[in-house]
């Protein structure tokens, strides 16, 4: 049966008003309209790398050859990488062996197994092989400086040697008997932990010397790493970290010589003598170990104290908003050491996806120096230059005798920080645009070059390139957008360019987007990465609904379609429409076409204005246009 009336609300009909203008009847979409163009940019880089998906504005994923370049403001090539061979009487490093290292005057002493190399002074910017200064059939576990010489740890298969330095002659017993694993220099003394056997000494026992004997001070569990950090010592057991800032000091003890009964006595009732101050603290109680390289390193760097703890770099700070223990955001499956050098902390690592990596902390965040896709010879035990031969750090190549140089500082146009192959990248992050879960269609990418100055070798004649790729696959597959572009002169035309691309439409669909940039021959300078950016258009997916919004005319004898005359009166139907918006309830609607389209659909009464012509006579006839906007649910 064709309907009666213009439109059904909740089975009641109504006619509606035939005038013109705004209050004539409308049909739309309700929600937000979908292709929204917006564009994501990225112009500060002082987080560093390892983060997965945009968060912070100035992190990004990886890339490899590249650093931060104004403090972060920008990323460059870098750092110098150098591979050599070392002392051919070196022994293998071993991945699973610390190799002790410490800097004693100007050189850096380091042990391999039983032998003690020297590297050249850190007066001589040009590089030479380590110098072997001896050789044993013991392992060395530990080196330390103590009083202008060197004492070497054997563990518990010999006593403590103090050698003189440079010349590491003169091996001589610090004291008869006293075995040490862990060695550390510390207010003018020296601190170990106790490797001797026999009655009285434990595995969980740390001797101090004095100038005048020894102490002894017992922790909780057996000691395993004992190191110098934030100018305090460090123990680290099974159960916990201790910190220790005691100092030696001149005190009033008993004379064993005087004699209180001997009435002729002469000696002092007491004598002067040496004491250390203070006790190990807790400081950080971690329940146990919960893997074998746990607290492989600890270390002081920027204020903080660094540790491998749960096969994740972890910093502690004792003050501001950020005190305790966080997470750094570098984990693997193994770490190998680390050290600090030229303002930055060094960590080896094996990464989850078994890459042996060497990254570069810079306080704020990681940068990648080095990664291999094999562990048959995984960098290993990095240890500080302190500028010898004109570099910062050395990190060893496990299972063999080479290592890799490190300098992360330009020292001068000689002795740069660009890579040796010039080659360096930059990856962001999976960059969803501020809505992970919509897709969207990438439309344009684009990288902007950026220095103030001609960086790097004045007046360089080098042709260097640069080069912008994208992946909406997590980086499974890279797209050039814009290939390799050269630049000939380190001037400040070459310093300051942009990259970008157009991308077809049909192309790049994703919720994410990555970008990488790439250079290439920057052995003498390179452009400055200061920002990339991508302009793209949001497929959104709304819940597909209607709108309406009509006037209703109210008054007595409404005819309907029929030619009859609706029952009820004006003020009724006034009444009934604005009862239904006061309810708030939802209801069935029959639309104007609902003889040819006969669906019945839910909906709801969202706004309603009475407009009346006459409003001496309203409350007798009820004569007025209800205005209503309704939305399908």
């Amino acid at each position: 049966m064709p309907q009666a009336t213009d439109i059904v609300l909740d089975g009641a009909g109504y006619m509606l008003w035939s005038g013109t203008g705004t209050l004539q009847y409308k049909r739309s979409q309700d929600g937000m309209a979908e292709g929204r163009t917006g564009r994501i940019t990225q112009k500060d880089f002082f987080g560093g790398q390892r983060r997965a998906y945009q968060l912070e504005r100035d992190a990004a994923w990886g890339g490899i050859g590249s650093g931060p370049a104004y403090g972060g403001q920008g990323v460059e090539p870098w750092p110098y990488t150098l591979y050599v061979n070392l002392n051919a009487s070196q022994p293998s490093a071993n991945p699973a062996v610390r190799i002790p290292h410490a800097k004693v005057g100007d050189y850096l002493f380091f042990a391999v197994g039983g032998a003690v190399f020297r590297t050249v002074s850190t007066a001589n910017q040009t590089w030479a092989a380590p110098t072997l200064m001896a050789s044993g059939a013991t392992p060395i576990t530990a080196l330390t400086y103590y009083n202008g010489g060197i004492l070497v740890g054997y563990g518990s298969a010999f006593d403590i040697l103090f050698y003189t330095a440079p010349g590491f002659t003169n091996g001589t017993p610090l004291l008869a008997g006293e075995r040490g694993g862990e060695l550390v220099s510390y207010g003018g003394s020296a601190i170990w932990s106790d490797k001797a056997s026999g009655p009285g000494h434990y595995p969980h026992r740390l001797q101090l010397i004095t100038g005048s004997g020894i102490e002894y001070k017992l922790l909780d569990a057996p000691v395993r790493r004992l190191v110098v950090a934030q100018s305090r010592v460090i123990a680290v057991t099974d159960a916990g970290l201790y910190s220790f800032s005691g100092r030696v000091n001149e005190v009033d003890v008993r004379n064993p010589a005087y004699n209180p009964n001997d009435a002729n006595e002469l000696d002092p009732p007491t004598i002067r003598a040496q004491r250390w101050s203070g006790e190990f603290e807790p400081f950080f109680q971690h329940g146990s170990a919960v893997a074998t390289d746990d607290f492989v390193f600890v270390t002081g760097f920027g204020g903080r104290i660094y540790a491998w703890v749960g096969k994740t770099v972890m910093e502690y700070a004792e003050q501001g908003e950020r005190a305790g223990w966080r997470d750094t955001g570098l984990s693997g499956n193994n770490c190998f050491g680390a050290c600090v050098a030229a303002g930055y902390l060094l960590v080896c690592i094996e990464s989850r996806d078994r890459m042996s990596q060497v990254w570069a902390w810079d306080g704020a965040g990681w940068w990648l120096v080095l990664s291999q896709p094999s562990m048959q010879y995984p960098w290993c035990w990095p240890v500080p230059l302190a500028g010898a031969g004109g570099y910062d750090a050395m990190v060893f190549l496990g299972n063999s005798q080479g290592a890799h140089l490190i300098r992360l500082v330009w020292r001068n146009d000689q002795q740069g920080t660009f890579p040796a192959d010039g080659a360096g990248s930059f990856v962001t992050s999976m960059i969803d645009a501020g809505e992970r879960d919509k897709a969207k269609a990438w439309r344009k990418v684009g990288a902007v070059f950026a220095a103030p100055e001609a960086r790097g070798v004045a007046g360089s004649g080098d042709v260097v390139g640069v080069a912008l790729d994208y992946s909406i696959n997590g980086g499974g597959t890279w797209v050039q957008a814009v290939g390799m572009t050269y630049y000939n002169l380190n001037t400040a035309a070459s310093h300051n360019h942009t990259l970008d691309a157009d991308i077809a439409s049909t192309v790049a669909t994703s919720r994410f987007l990555q970008l990488r940039v790439r250079w290439e021959s920057a052995l003498f300078w390179a452009p400055v990465l200061a920002g990339v950016w991508a302009e793209f258009e949001a497929l959104d997916s709304p819940a597909r609904r209607r709108k309406w919004s009509f006037a209703i005319t109210a008054r007595d004898q409404t005819i309907d379609r029929d030619g009859k005359v609706i029952t009820k009166t004006g003020r009724e139907l006034i009444a009934e429409l604005w009862s239904k918006w006061w309810n708030g309830t939802t209801f069935p609607f029959r639309d104007i076409d609902h003889d040819y389209d006969p669906t019945e659909r839910q909906v709801r009464i969202v706004g309603i204005s009475e407009s009346v012509a006459t409003p001496d006579t309203h409350g007798t006839w009820g004569d007025a246009v209800i205005a209503l906007t309704l939305v399908q649910v």
